[in-house]
């Protein structure tokens, strides 16, 4: 007996711009933070934004930030960082 083959989900439609979360984390943990965001196949890319001050933002896709943001709740537990809530100008 063959197994039916399932019917393929429609794309999500094309996002019109990125989604992006800033953080403020100790300048010794950025690579660690880098670390884990890459072990999380195509959730988001990092950037730093200032190094002194160890700002980084991450950019994902608009259809992703809620799982972004249970991904970095999860981290906090191994790293102590600061979610920054952008200013609307």
């Amino acid at each position: 007996m063959r197994k039916r083959q399932r019917k393929p989900r429609p794309p999500l439609p094309a996002p019109v711009s990125s989604a992006r979360v800033y953080i403020h984390i100790a300048p010794a943990d950025v690579a660690m933070f880098r670390f884990l965001l890459e072990a999380e196949d195509n959730l988001g890319y990092m950037s730093v934004l200032n190094r002194w001050e160890a700002l980084l933002k991450v950019t994902c896709s608009p259809h992703q930030t809620a799982r972004l943001r249970h991904y970095l709740a999860g981290m906090k537990e191994l790293l102590t960082f600061t979610l920054i809530a952008r200013r609307e100008s």
